[in-house]
């Protein structure tokens, strides 16, 4: 029920104002368009979710690993460089979905596209050989340097059946993307952490 001062307003507001009024209403409520506006980084995120679909990463939707490369670059300093906290969301999806290089740069940029399609696994008969026709593409652009560490480094401390493969090929690993002449502290500080995991090991092995 309308209150009593309410229903007295109306009663004795003439009809054509509020028929007018009424019209202006409807035609703003038409006239808006409820915009969702998307971060880069979010619409990245969204996007990841979506090309990935049902996968899976271990026994959880492959968004968990995702989100754990971001969480990883943000931990070693990372968290204000948005192209390669993008490139961290999407850093699997030319390889394991059909999206192409030329959508990452429709939706995102050049700069994105280029980090993803650098860690990306050429084709081979073995992983030997991928990695052997990867490994270049990587160590050529020094933000995918970071993206792949970010993902080693996740991969690792998930632990589970692949570490020991991780440990026998880290030597290799290294010595294909170190860079001696670094200036940034931050990827020294990401091979330490890597070392201290996989040197051990290996020693161990």
């Amino acid at each position: 029920m309308r209150s009593t001062v309410i229903q007295r307003i109306l009663d004795s507001t003439p009809i054509h104002v509020i028929e007018s009024v009424n019209a202006n209403v409807n035609k703003n409520l038409k006239e808006s368009k409820m915009e969702v506006r998307l971060t880069p980084l979010k619409k990245a995120a969204y996007f990841a979710i979506s090309k990935h679909g049902n996968q899976m990463y271990k026994k959880l939707p492959y968004f968990y690993h995702l989100e754990q490369v971001v969480q990883t670059l943000e931990f070693f300093g990372y968290g204000t460089e948005e192209n390669i906290l993008i490139a961290g969301y999407l850093h699997d999806i030319i390889e394991d979905t059909p999206t192409s290089y030329n959508e990452l740069v429709q939706n995102f940029n050049i700069e994105v596209a280029e980090i993803v399609y650098a860690v990306t696994d050429e084709l081979g008969k073995n992983r030997k050989e991928r990695k052997l026709r990867t490994m270049p593409k990587i160590k050529a652009n020094r933000k995918a340097i970071v993206v792949k560490l970010a993902d080693r480094i996740t991969n690792v401390s998930s632990g589970g059946e692949l570490n020991d493969m991780y440990i026998q090929e880290y030597k290799q690993f290294r010595e294909d993307l170190y860079n001696t002449f670094e200036s940034d502290e931050r990827v020294h500080a990401m091979w330490r952490h890597l070392d201290a995991i996989l040197l051990t090991g290996a020693q161990n092995v």
